[in-house]
């Protein structure tokens, strides 16, 4: 099973919307007398909304903070964030300014590769963030970090077996401490099995629907053939609807990794192999 999938530093792909203008009419005739009367009686009706702007006395160690809280308030027993917070986490200006979902900011952010993204690791990403910023303009600052983040995670890993090893842990980690419950089935051994809710949440930070055009269905259903094909899974039982083996998300994860290399190597400078 061998899959590309675009880790670029761009991180995929930008869809330009188009958004159809409001028309409406307008009389040029002059208003009488009444019809001045109903104009300011409507006003007077009129409901004011105002957009209430982030407090510019807060720092951004605090709006990180907050947001950190935010996310975590439905999950008030753990202490760090995991793979589906990362989804949720929204960055503005006055916070981080890159989007941390992206796998390379992601791997920058996970200091210690555990799968548990801590306020520390936060605050080390802002500093990071600062100090690799300042060389940058700021119309191009998310595009150049995001970048960078890409190098920095192709360098740490290398090329060779090690590398490839190391990343793929790393990811098992995120997938791990994102699964509130796993699986083992009997009749399969010690393998354990990893709930299609998180590979959900993997297959976006992938963007594999942006890049591929592979939907999350179709995902699942690759990664259980592959598990029957190597008598893991039986399509046909209902109570394994759901889940999928670690060792075959992490198969994937290899291919990936290599896929990666290969077009690391076409856009920029080869990475040294072993």
């Amino acid at each position: 099973m061998c899959v590309c999938v675009d880790m670029s530093p761009t991180g995929g792909f930008t869809r330009e919307g188009k958004r159809e203008g409001a028309r409406g009419t307008f009389s040029s005739s002059a208003a009488g007398d009444d019809d001045v009367q109903g104009m300011k009686s409507q006003r007077n009706t009129t409901t004011t909304t105002t957009t209430t702007m982030p407090n510019p006395r807060k720092t951004s160690r605090e709006y990180i903070a907050e947001e950190f809280r935010r996310v975590l308030k439905k999950n008030s027993n753990k202490h760090h964030l995991t793979l589906q917070h990362v989804l949720s986490f929204q960055t503005t200006g006055f916070s981080l300014p890159v989007d941390i979902s992206h796998l390379g900011v992601l791997w920058i952010l996970d200091r210690n590769h555990d799968g548990k993204i801590t306020l520390d690791e936060l605050y080390g990403l802002l500093d990071f963030c600062r100090e690799e910023g300042m060389k940058f303009p700021t119309y191009e600052l998310e595009n150049n970090l995001r970048a960078l983040c890409t190098i920095k995670l192709w360098e740490d890993v290398g090329a060779g077996p090690e590398g490839k090893e190391a990343f793929v842990h790393w990811i098992s980690n995120l997938l791990i401490e994102n699964s509130s419950e796993r699986r083992r089935f009997w009749r399969y051994g010690s393998h354990q099995y990893i709930h299609v809710f998180t590979l959900e949440i993997l297959h976006k930070v992938l963007k594999l629907q942006e890049v591929l055009g592979i939907g999350f269905q179709a995902f699942i259903d690759v990664l259980q053939r592959v598990a029957e094909e190597q008598k893991m899974m039986d399509l046909c039982d209902e109570e394994q609807d759901d889940w999928v083996p670690l060792n075959v998300v992490r198969e994937f994860m290899s291919s990936t990794y290599l896929g990666a290399v290969k077009l690391m190597a076409d856009i920029s400078n080869p990475i040294d192999r072993e």
